[in-house]
């Protein structure tokens, strides 16, 4: 019976022995994992947050000023009815662009100093911010007639309209084109009386 009790106890010590393995077995592998997670977590953050802090960068808005500079444009010291433009280009400076002032009976030019400011943020559709038109019309002889000011709230975005306008004229291919001469040239050719 002795000999019974000694093999039992050293069956539930062998069977108590692999429930301890595989206990330890399992809780080195949690701790590995664990630590495995917590490495990967570690590394994620480290190439996340740079990251996370440049796309943030590129939100920022971009300032962008365009056309002639605002700051210079005094028309106080312009005089309808005297100043030339001449005068107003040594004012002013060279205009942004030229336009004809169509009067009845009168050919009239127009220079346009155009100021525009825009917010672009990352990829989205620039934001105008202002803009400002002077005009300044001269006359035949070259003497200012009018100033107009205009401020950003009188103007409208305009879309682009993409449709197509099509024509009822004939249509020629390529080979047509190329060809088509020949017998023309050949029936219009002229024939010898006999």
């Amino acid at each position: 019976m002795m000999k019974n009790a000694i093999l039992m106890t050293g069956a539930n010590f062998q069977v108590h022995d692999a429930f301890f393995r595989i206990k330890i077995l399992i809780a080195f592998t949690l701790t590995c994992m664990i630590k495995t997670v917590f490495l990967l977590l570690s590394i994620m953050i480290k190439l996340f947050l740079p990251t996370l802090c440049i796309f943030l960068a590129s939100c920022e808005a971009v300032i962008d000023n365009r056309g002639y500079n605002n700051d210079n444009i005094n028309t106080a010291k312009i005089i309808i009815g005297k100043t030339t433009a001449d005068d107003v280009q040594n004012l002013l400076g060279s205009p942004t662009t030229l336009s004809d002032y169509v009067r009845p009976g009168q050919k009239w030019t127009a220079w346009l100093y155009i100021t525009k400011r825009t917010a672009t943020t990352s990829f989205f559709k620039p934001k105008v911010l202002s803009q400002k038109t002077v005009t300044v019309v001269f006359d035949e002889n070259k003497i200012v007639r009018d100033i107009k000011e205009y401020a950003s709230e009188g103007i409208e975005e305009l879309e682009p309209n993409c449709d197509q306008t099509t024509t009822s004229s004939y249509e020629e291919n390529v080979g047509k084109g190329i060809f088509g001469s020949f017998g023309r040239q050949l029936n219009s050719s002229p024939k010898k009386n006999t």
